[in-house]
């Protein structure tokens, strides 16, 4: 193809494209631009040419922006950012700008091409769109933290009755054991019973709720102290139902503490619950390296779990054998809280054997 011919050629595409695009020398002054730019400006070629870009800056940009651009672009480099650039009657746009060097025979800078589009449309959008998130962000965590407010209300007003009506129970029991059938008494046990449960019932769904709104900072723990510090200071560990003990080493973690406290409490006191009957509860926690990961175990010789029933243990008010007391909160809770903390949590069982619940997170 020859040369008259491609020039003719690229002048031809230049001039059709829908993007604006100017051509200038390499001290900026303006050659040629294209009607897609002319459109977008307001000026023409002829008023233009011979100008320097400085025409057409808003004032927005300090020096050191420019700076950065000429440094950029004289290196041979291109240059692509967002810019807010004036129209010829003064108002200001914004602009999506790329500026391409183009190079000689032996291969020194000698123009510039910069490609242009008008994105103020977008970015009025994109701005409106941020303040009625912002806004509804607002509005959100106002409903979340009248909620809060209401499920703490609530809580305090139903646990309230609760507690009175325990009381009055015990009362009665102890008071009338000696005219009421046994039948009769049997039934009152059951109320009393009742109420421990709801009461159990409200507290750890407040527990659940406290997890999914609280907010988790995550830091180093120092898992097997705190273990250690949790076995030596919870009365519910301190029992002969159960003999506990703690594998050493067990690496740090990346964890909140008040999270991981959380965890390790609803699975230990989870093991001695579901013991086999008139039998202790033999509990080892330990821990193992997955390259960046630490796992730390809890293994029992429990009731166990079957196959079946083991994805449902995590999900919420599933209780799964009857005859041992719970809200069917509690693991739920482990699998929201090791979440929160970029954490996973899994188990493998045997029914009649025992179970092995594991939490893994990233080690420090």
């Amino acid at each position: 193809m020859e040369g008259p011919l491609k020039i003719r050629l690229a002048h031809a595409a230049l001039s059709a494209a829908a993007d604006a695009i100017v051509i200038t020398d390499r001290e900026g002054v303006i050659l040629w631009v294209n009607p897609a730019f002319e459109q977008l400006s307001g000026y023409t070629l002829k008023e233009i040419r011979g100008q320097k870009t400085r025409l057409f800056q808003s004032g927005k940009q300090g020096g050191e922006f420019y700076k950065e651009l000429w440094k950029t672009v004289l290196e041979g480099r291109v240059w692509r950012s967002e810019i807010v650039n004036k129209y010829k009657n003064g108002t200001l746009y914004d602009e999506e700008m790329g500026i391409t060097p183009i190079r000689n025979a032996k291969g020194e800078v000698t123009h510039f091409v910069a490609i242009k589009r008008d994105v103020t449309g977008r970015k009025k959008f994109e701005e409106g769109l941020e303040r009625l998130v912002a806004e509804r962000t607002a509005q959100l965590r106002e409903s979340m933290n009248e909620l809060e407010h209401f499920s703490y209300t609530l809580v305090h007003d139903l646990r309230a009755p609760l507690r009175a009506m325990r009381g009055f129970g015990e009362i009665l029991k102890e008071e009338a054991s000696g005219q009421l059938g046994e039948s009769e008494m049997k039934l009152l046990s059951r109320i009393i019973t009742a109420t421990d449960r709801m009461d159990a019932l409200i507290t750890d769904s407040l527990d659940y709720n406290k997890l999914v709104l609280g907010h988790f900072e995550l830091s180093r723990v120092e898992v097997e102290p705190l273990l250690n510090e949790m076995l030596d200071t919870y009365p519910e560990f301190q029992t002969e139902n159960a003999r506990i003990t703690v594998v050493s080493p067990i690496a740090p973690v990346l964890a909140n503490k008040a999270g991981l406290t959380q965890c390790f409490s609803n699975l230990l006191n989870n093991a001695i619950k579901y013991r086999k009957k008139d039998q202790q509860a033999v509990i080892v926690v330990r821990s193992e390296d997955r390259d960046d990961q630490v796992r730390i175990w809890f293994e029992d010789n429990g009731i166990g779990i079957a196959p079946e029933h083991q994805e449902l243990v995590f999900q919420m008010f599933r209780q799964l054998h009857k005859g041992y007391e719970g809200t069917g909160i509690g693991l739920a809770l482990v699998a929201k809280a090791a979440r929160r903390m970029n954490g996973k949590c899994g188990l493998e069982s045997m029914e009649g054997v025992g179970s092995r619940f594991w939490l893994e997170f990233k080690k420090v």
